[in-house]
């Protein structure tokens, strides 16, 4: 799969230019764009841009609101073990790690309905 990157990127001049060159450097998948240095906080700049443009809530003011409504956040323990994360690594006020299963029985044992966004 080639790196492709939106219209709104490609119109802007110096981004533009810069999606370009990535694009026919690297004709992979995005994820290839992490290896590159300060790539992951342009990336993540350009993203803090268009959530601002598109009037959606921050992920810090995304956080806040679940917290206020005791929504409980429980980190896939196989995706930590994937990538190597430690608990220590992650952002405070978390459930601990559960794996699939784990889940399930959370789910189970819920007393009100659960809705999940992956």
């Amino acid at each position: 799969m080639p790196m492709i990157f939106p219209d709104s990127v490609k119109q802007t001049p110096a981004l533009g230019q810069i999606a370009s060159v990535m694009e026919s450097i690297f004709p992979g998948p995005p994820q290839v764009m992490g290896v590159i240095p300060g790539m992951t906080d342009f990336m993540t700049s350009m993203m803090k841009k268009r959530l601002k443009e598109k009037g959606v809530a921050s992920i810090e003011e995304l956080l806040e609101l679940c917290k206020e409504a005791d929504v409980k956040l429980i980190p896939c323990q196989m995706t930590m073990d994937l990538f190597g994360y430690k608990k220590e690594d992650l952002i405070d006020g978390l459930e601990p790690p559960a794996g699939a299963t784990e889940f399930f029985n959370y789910v189970l044992a819920a007393d009100k309905p659960m809705i999940i966004f992956v």
